[in-house]
């Protein structure tokens, strides 16, 4: 599993960050080593190439009712299980989705409360922001930008009719796919978070900028079950 990774990183990033992802990684195997992006979206910093929601052919995006959402876990398995869809719906998280006909080809989560971000590690930060994470895309629908329309449409519904001064999320250090493709969308670098040494003797530090959006991160004792 782990040299398909090495192999698929390197292929698309190259050597230096592909051996950086698997240092990494193996690294996270012995001790806590996490190296955590603060990012920040607004309406006005949104790519304007995506302020007007167009999903390609006849795909369907909409925010899911609680019984679309339960239903969603039947398509993902391990991705998206049963026990995390009805978690986050327990605390009031949202699900928005892109279809083509019945098939869900994308997803991202949305939540205005505490949320775990890894292992025993849990967000806490200023509601007047929504935070956007466990986003999917099947592998058969990559490269149509469903990920990141999906996310245009929820900020600006969150910011037009709930209120919200717009959205936070988070990326590990060595995610530059992902990073990458966030700064395309708009999204612009607010900080770092870092969690550095072994077990409960590690410490968790982060940048000064990230008190701005009231963030900071606990550890938790009992971690619920989530996707893989």
């Amino acid at each position: 599993m782990w040299i398909d990774n090495f192999r698929d990183d390197l292929r698309h990033l190259g050597f230096t960050k592909a051996a950086a992802r698997a240092g990494y990684k193996l690294a996270n195997r012995a001790v806590h080593w996490d190296i955590l992006r603060l990012m920040e979206l607004t309406t006005e910093g949104l790519n304007p190439k995506f302020l007007s929601f167009q999903t390609p052919g006849s795909h369907d995006g909409r925010f899911l009712s609680t019984r679309e959402a339960e239903a969603l876990s039947e398509q993902f398995g391990d991705v998206l299980t049963r026990n995390f869809v009805e978690t986050a719906l327990a605390k009031g998280d949202d699900v928005f989705a892109i279809f083509d006909g019945r098939t869900c080809a994308a997803f991202g989560w949305y939540s205005r409360r505490p949320t775990i971000i890894r292992d025993d590690l849990e967000l806490h930060f200023d509601p007047i922001r929504v935070y956007m994470y466990h986003g999917y895309t099947r592998p058969e629908y990559r490269g149509e930008r469903l990920h990141a329309l999906g996310i245009a449409r929820a900020l600006t519904t969150y910011v037009e009719e709930r209120g919200a001064k717009g959205m936070i999320s988070i990326t590990e250090g060595t995610n530059y796919r992902t990073y990458a493709s966030s700064l395309r969308l708009g999204f612009a670098f607010r900080g770092t978070i870092y969690r550095v040494g072994l077990g409960r003797l590690s410490r968790i530090v982060q940048s000064r900028s990230c008190a701005a959006y009231g963030v900071r991160v606990t550890r938790i004792s009992a971690v619920p079950k989530g996707p893989a």
